[in-house]
């Protein structure tokens, strides 16, 4: 369950707080050893929120870290965007290449885009100690690549993309946000995608690389992805590979004719990808893993979904299914793997329709549903829950 730490922000920050740099500063501090998830302000209030609770000494540790926040560090520069000239670049690939270069040379880099429909030569790059911000809301800022078949930008470790719409990365191979975590300098580190949006593009966010060797990891909050009648969403989030990503508060939603394929899809051998207080709508598929890759999905709703909720399919996933709400149109959880290493419901709602295991898999673990009776759930093959002796035990839903 996530865990808040809360400050007064005219009264715990000295001269206010960017809840981007406070993130990457958390994130850098080896005394706090709780994964971070985000940083949020709001009104005269900023939020850090962990996985779990931190200990006495990490909060010692935070609490230091808050008293010394300054948002622009003395070392810092800001480059401004704007297309009616009024700005240092008036576009965003040109002062992302001055950004880099200056935070190569260890200055830390904001780049400020003022509002406005930017069509960008790609791929770019945010490098590390680089934050590209949209001011104001990000529907005010929208980002349109010149070639529609790679990624518009490529984030690294303790880089940033705040604020950004990102539109017309259509082509086979387009993809809105690459995130590599093996690229730049960082490790023990992470990459921060925040307030932005996602539509007409193939794939939203694409992560790869950087969880065992560099210890480097992705978080993206309040990020929003939709299709359009025109083209579809094959992918809203892929992770691939070696690498680790924490979505929270990702929207997900589904033009009834070009539906999203699969909101979230993690696989390959040490993937692993934590989904809470999301929201996917619509689409084919909810979460989908395979092959080795390990996921938890926390105080999510995914629902309408045209063939499954969740998925797994490969060998070897482990999944952990907690205070969720499963809706699908066909099946809440279709098993398709022919092992798996687990699967555990717990203090879940599953809907009138059905949990799929034509393979007999054991699922390690209690599904919680208070409505189960009433409303018929339908296991096709044999459900066997380790924990009570191979029936499956109904309680008060949680949810």
């Amino acid at each position: 369950m996530v865990e808040t730490e809360t400050y007064t922000i005219s009264t715990a920050f000295s001269n206010g707080v960017d809840p981007g740099l406070l993130h990457q500063e958390i994130d850098a501090d080896g005394a706090i050893t709780t994964t971070l998830l985000s940083v949020e302000s709001i009104d005269d209030t900023c939020s850090v929120h962990f996985v779990s609770a931190i200990g006495g000494g990490e909060k010692t540790a935070l609490d230091a870290l808050v008293a010394a926040h300054e948002p622009l560090p003395t070392n810092s520069t800001v480059i401004t965007v704007a297309k009616d000239g009024n700005g240092d670049y008036d576009n965003i690939a040109g002062a992302l290449t001055d950004a880099n270069t200056r935070a190569g040379n260890g200055l830390r880099c904001v780049v400020m885009v003022e509002p406005g429909i930017y069509i960008e030569a790609n791929p770019m790059t945010v490098s590390t100690g680089v934050t590209v911000r949209g001011r104001g809301s990000w529907v005010q800022t929208t980002v349109v690549p010149t070639n529609p078949n790679t990624h518009v930008m490529e984030i690294h470790c303790r880089g940033m993309i705040e604020g950004l719409a990102f539109y017309g990365a259509a082509g086979p191979s387009g993809v809105a946000i690459k995130y590599d975590g093996a690229e730049g300098t960082a490790t023990n580190s992470l990459a921060l995608i925040r307030e932005c949006g996602v539509q007409y593009c193939t794939t939203g966010i694409y992560a790869v690389n950087g969880h065992t060797t560099n210890k480097n990891s992705l978080t993206a909050q309040t990020v929003g992805m939709k299709s359009n009648p025109s083209q579809g969403i094959t992918t809203g989030v892929k992770a691939e590979g070696d690498t680790e990503v924490f979505l929270i508060n990702l929207r997900t939603f589904s033009n009834d004719t070009t539906p999203i394929t699969t909101a979230v899809h993690v696989t390959g051998s040490n993937a692993h990808c934590l989904v809470t207080d999301a929201i996917l709508d619509r689409g084919t598929n909810g979460v989908c893993v395979d092959d080795n890759a390990s996921v938890e999905v926390r105080s999510t709703h995914i629902r309408n979904t045209s063939n499954a909720a969740v998925e797994i399919s490969g060998t070897g996933a482990s999944v952990e299914i907690t205070t969720c709400k499963l809706e699908s149109s066909l099946y809440d959880v279709d098993l398709q793997a022919t092992s798996i290493n687990n699967l555990s419901l717990v203090g879940s709602y599953i809907g009138i329709n059905k949990i799929n295991n034509p393979n007999d898999l054991y699922v390690s673990g209690v599904l919680y549903d208070d409505n189960i009776e009433d409303r018929g759930l339908h296991v096709l093959g044999e459900l066997k829950a380790l924990l009570v002796a191979g029936t499956l035990t109904c309680r008060p839903c949680a949810y």
